[in-house]
């Protein structure tokens, strides 16, 4: 049975969601991380970068102007595309599941602080 988060760590996650970019990375005490504001441009650019170097790979075997490279590069080309895509996302799964933790861990701590306190007669 899970109860209710308390006023205060409501607040206090509102409060650390509303820092912004640059307050994030000013925070020298790192109680807000920049990663999860910046994950889906960090992705967007790896995707970006996989499939420039799938571009080149079969840009470059394209020129060759050997039969057996050509196939090559018209081959191996979609299974860079697929392979890198799929390394770029379990990268960023891995990074925000790490966050993930940390938020849920946070929240186990600050439940316990509140069954713990001693109550007031």
């Amino acid at each position: 049975m899970d109860t209710p988060p308390s006023a205060a760590q409501i607040k206090n996650d509102v409060s650390n969601e509303a820092r912004g970019l640059f307050s994030s990375l000013l925070d020298f005490s790192f109680e807000s991380f920049v990663t999860p504001k910046i994950i889906k441009v960090a992705y967007f650019l790896m995707l970006l970068g996989v499939i420039l170097f799938a571009l080149v790979f079969l840009g470059t075997n394209l020129l060759s102007f050997k039969f057996t490279t050509m196939l090559f590069g018209l081959i191996v080309t979609p299974i860079i595309l697929i392979l890198g895509a799929i390394g770029a996302r379990v990268y960023v799964e891995i990074v925000m599941l790490a966050f993930k933790i940390l938020d849920t861990l946070q929240r186990i701590e600050a439940q316990q602080k509140i069954t713990t306190q001693p109550q007031k007669p």
